[in-house]
């Protein structure tokens, strides 16, 4: 098949998904979104998947109460954005109009007081140009375009000025209608993978009773079914309507068996797994403490047993809990084996001051606390990162130390945690599940050097999220874990345990 008609399909396929992202988020209840358009005609220009609030949106100093998002495919990732791409319709593979001149088409559609009540998201995977002027622009709090530093009050010979001019002119429309467009603009760059926003989807999927986007067939049933819907020119969707799509295709999945296995590699307050769990791995007998023995490794004892384990006793269609009583690292391990694309529906067991709960990811109204992330840059020529999960407790202070000790080569670390560090500060499931998330995401941030480089990761929070996270991991590229001395037995500090990945997964 020819590329440009693969690439078209492809590009259908991710859109679809794209679409799902946000019908999921309709599903949920919890977004104030009252109905879904999928390639809607209203605006043509900007007709790929439009957004309708029941309650307007706060946006820049007002607000909005409709989102029309263009999403942009890209076979590879050899293209960024920039000021004259944004006005070149051979970019988006146009003949006539630009991402920028399909929004002067809506806001001559819609009208300036109704244009004022949307925002036009570009959707994309590719990033922006850090060497271009629109780099400086775009904000990371909300993807908009910083007006005050673009429209500064200098002459046309500056620099914002010529950037103004070269818009108004390519667009031929006048300075006040070049603000108002702009101001409504979001670029969304550096987007989801197509396999990343599957892999996102099927947690979503999973939490609503969904059945997942399977991984050994070729076929998306979401993607089908959004198609065919369109086909038949059903393309307004309510939270009710998609509802009944979704009954009427079969969709949802069959309440299905449920089964709690185990793993522990310490006794203390794990002694009655056995009475508990349907099958336990025991560990115990490779550890002194937390320390593996001279005769066991990481990589030739450890990972093949945890690994033929859960193959053996995690393989039916059942609902599975797994209560991890170890290390961080087999907690990682374990969530890795199951990274999300298996497709299983697994949640862990978290021991609590509530005592033993299953930590589902369930929907809720809590407000939840937040995961607050700063960064440090310790070296520029260093392409390895450090990232600090200290959501039990504070750790920067002991992983800085210890880097230095060990002459580590980090070129930046960041630290993870919450407001608070307390293990009792994470809530439960859903909020274990947003926290693994969001630590997620900031690895995914990493610039090129960094993913090419090695990623430290030191843990102190609750093993449930480290099992989520290690879920995620299988695209983290070259990964150091560490664990630390609890009992001051040996190091009183962090040692490396487990170099990731490992041949099996090649």
């Amino acid at each position: 098949m020819a590329a440009p008609i693969i690439a078209r399909q492809l590009g259908d396929e991710y859109q679809q998904l794209v679409f799902w992202k946000y019908a999921l988020m309709m599903l949920s209840g919890r977004y104030e979104i009252e109905n879904i358009r999928y390639e809607d005609d209203s605006v043509k220009s900007y007709d790929d998947i439009v957004i309708q609030y029941s309650t307007p949106q706060i946006f820049r100093d007002s607000t909005i109460s409709k989102e029309y998002i263009q999403v942009k495919f890209h076979m590879r990732d050899d293209g960024l954005f920039t000021i004259d791409n944004l006005l070149d319709p051979s970019f988006i593979n146009a003949t006539k109009n630009s991402l920028l001149h399909n929004v002067v088409a809506a806001y001559k559609k819609l009208g300036e007081e109704e244009f004022k009540q949307c925002a036009f998201v570009i959707y994309s995977m590719w990033d922006i140009d850090q060497g271009d002027e629109l780099y400086k622009l775009v904000s990371n709090e909300n993807s908009t375009l910083e007006m005050e530093r673009l429209f500064d009050g200098t002459t046309e010979r500056s620099q914002m000025g010529k950037i103004r001019k070269k818009m108004r002119t390519s667009l031929g429309i006048e300075e006040d209608e070049l603000k108002c467009i702009l101001k409504q603009i979001r670029i969304k760059s550096r987007q989801e993978k197509m396999d990343d926003l599957i892999l996102s989807l099927n947690q979503q999927l999973e939490n609503y009773g969904l059945q997942v986007i399977s991984g050994s067939k070729h076929t998306n049933p979401y993607s089908q079914l959004i198609q065919n819907l369109h086909k038949s020119g059903h393309t307004f969707f309510t939270k009710e309507i998609l509802e009944n799509q979704l009954h009427n295709e079969n969709m949802y999945s069959p309440k299905r068996e449920k089964e709690l296995i185990a793993i522990r590699s310490f006794i203390k307050h794990a002694e009655n797994l056995e009475s508990e769990a349907e099958h336990i791995l025991k560990l115990e007998d490779c550890f002194e403490g937390r320390f593996l023995k001279e005769e066991y490794t990481w990589d030739g004892t450890i990972y093949p047993m945890i690994k033929e384990y859960l193959s053996k006793n995690c393989q039916s269609d059942k609902e599975y809990s797994i209560q991890i009583e170890a290390n961080p690292t087999i907690a990682f391990l374990a969530g890795r084996i199951l990274d999300i694309k298996t497709a299983k529906d697994i949640s862990p067991v978290q021991r609590t001051d509530n005592g033993i709960i299953k930590w589902s990811k369930t929907d809720s109204d809590i407000q939840y606390p937040q995961t607050i992330c700063t960064s440090k840059i310790l070296d520029d020529e260093k392409n390895d990162i450090a990232v600090v999960i200290g959501i039990s407790r504070e750790i920067i202070n002991d992983v800085e130390e210890f880097l230095l000790l060990e002459k580590e080569k980090i070129g930046r670390i960041i630290d993870i945690r919450l407001e608070t560090t307390d293990s009792a500060n994470v809530i439960d499931g859903m909020h274990a599940w947003l926290i693994a998330n969001q630590i997620k995401n900031e690895i995914d941030k990493r610039v090129l050097k960094e993913k090419q480089g090695i990623l430290h990761l030191f843990f102190a929070c609750p093993n449930s999220i480290v099992f989520l996270l290690g879920r995620y991991s299988l695209p983290f590229g070259n990964i150091q874990l560490y664990e630390y001395d609890f009992n001051k037995q040996r190091t009183c500090t962090y040692y490396p345990s487990m170099t990731l990945p490992v041949r099996e997964e090649f």
